[in-house]
């Protein structure tokens, strides 16, 4: 009979090296704190529809961080985008900040 302990230990394991393994295939493009979410979420947005395989990340919320003057949460979002197609993101975002 297999011991549930080692099959629940294998498991983790797996899941941990799967995030991982995951986690690299993303880089930092953008990143924006509390007060700017909705230009984040324009980039990415911008991205998605040419085809860019990119992603939001919450890093960090604290409560009670006071960001210019509001009671906004202090919320870090990170545009992650994929390795093969940081150069491609990066050349789109060079056209989006000209066109706005």
């Amino acid at each position: 009979m297999i011991n549930p302990l080692i099959v629940l230990v294998a498991l983790s394991l797996t899941v941990i090296v799967i995030r991982l393994r995951y986690s690299r295939m993303y880089n930092t493009l953008y990143e924006a704190v509390g007060h700017r979410p909705n230009e984040i979420n324009n980039r990415y947005q911008f991205l998605r529809n040419q085809g860019v395989r990119c992603r939001l990340q919450n890093v960090s919320s604290r409560p009670g961080v006071i960001v210019h003057g509001s009671s906004e949460l202090g919320t870090t979002i990170r545009l992650l985008v994929h390795k093969n197609d940081l150069n491609v993101a990066e050349q789109y975002m060079v056209n989006y900040k000209r066109s706005c």
